[in-house]
């Protein structure tokens, strides 16, 4: 069935609303031109990243790791020796976070860098209770050569919290530089083992969110493409997170939002605020009462 959609995808604290063409496209209407194969592969990239950061929101939380494993400066090693060492790298960590008795959930993908050579970028849940760097950088070191470790071979920061993934998604989906730049200069031979390198690599225990999808009227559309969307009760619409354009392969019309979670009044304050609202006045606020009353009956 052909028309226009509204796809709501639960993320946890934050919802995303996305409205858009849904079927067979009907001639080339709402544009002008065929896309070119640039516009092509932005627009493809742009889907690619939208769907890792929706991974992202829907897996990781404010304060899990966003890690990077290094080589000591200079270590050249061929695509399938990293791979190998990270995968031994992994069933350390594994291990660490089944002693916890916590699950280990990660989204990883490899790099080949211009000047720091090849390393590994990570995002994983944070390990409660454990010096988090100090693990991490036990389990690499015990994965790799005696010559190949560095101090500080494990660097991680913390995410910033739910909503603001999009960047970190555009960083580990971009594509690896050309050889002009000196980024695939390593032993990096056949089509395989480029792709390792724009692959991105998931746990098993990830959820994987799945929209809920319902059909609107062409009027809905123009309404929204108009004014500013109503959130539904409990939420409130991002600030900056509204987008209106053109898909430039369909040419049809799309908004994208999304709502953010109020936070919730706690019982005890509620309670508090109910009970010093209906407690007796006291006998001074009465007076005073009295007396501004007063007041305002002779400035009348």
């Amino acid at each position: 069935m052909a028309g226009f959609s509204l796809k709501t995808y639960d993320l946890g604290e934050v919802r995303e609303m996305e409205v858009g063409w849904t079927g067979v496209r009907s001639g080339s209407r709402g544009r002008t031109a065929p896309p070119t194969k640039e516009q092509i592969k932005k627009w493809n990239h742009k889907q690619k990243a939208k769907k890792y950061r929706r991974l992202i929101e829907a897996n990781f939380k404010r304060g899990d790791n966003w890690v990077c494993f290094k080589y000591k400066k200079g270590t050249r090693k061929p695509l399938k020796e990293v791979i190998s060492d990270f995968a031994r790298c992994r069933r350390q960590i594994r291990e660490i976070y089944r002693r916890a008795g916590q699950p280990f959930r990660y989204l990883y993908r490899l790099e080949y860098g211009r000047n720091c050579g090849v390393h590994i970028h990570m995002i994983c849940n944070y390990l409660e209770g454990v010096n988090n760097i100090e693990a991490l950088q036990t389990a690499w070191h015990a994965s790799i050569k005696p010559e190949e470790r560095t101090h500080g071979a494990v660097d991680i920061e913390s995410l910033s919290g739910s909503g603001g993934y999009d960047q970190l998604a555009e960083y580990i989906c971009k594509e690896p530089e050309s050889d002009e730049g000196g980024q695939l200069h390593l032993d990096i031979e056949g089509l395989e083992e480029k792709k390792a390198l724009i692959r991105m690599h998931a746990s098993k225990n990830l959820h994987y969110p799945k929209p809920e999808k319902k059909m609107i009227a062409r009027k809905t559309v123009l309404r929204l493409w108009r004014e500013d969307p109503k959130p539904a009760p409990g939420y409130a619409v991002v600030k900056g997170s509204i987008h209106r354009g053109h898909n430039p392969v369909t040419g049809t019309p799309y908004i994208h939002w999304k709502e953010i979670r109020l936070k919730e009044e706690k019982p005890e304050t509620a309670r508090r605020d109910t009970e010093r609202k209906n407690r007796p006045k006291s006998f001074v606020e009465s007076a005073k009462g009295r007396i501004l009353a007063l007041f305002r009956r002779l400035s009348g």
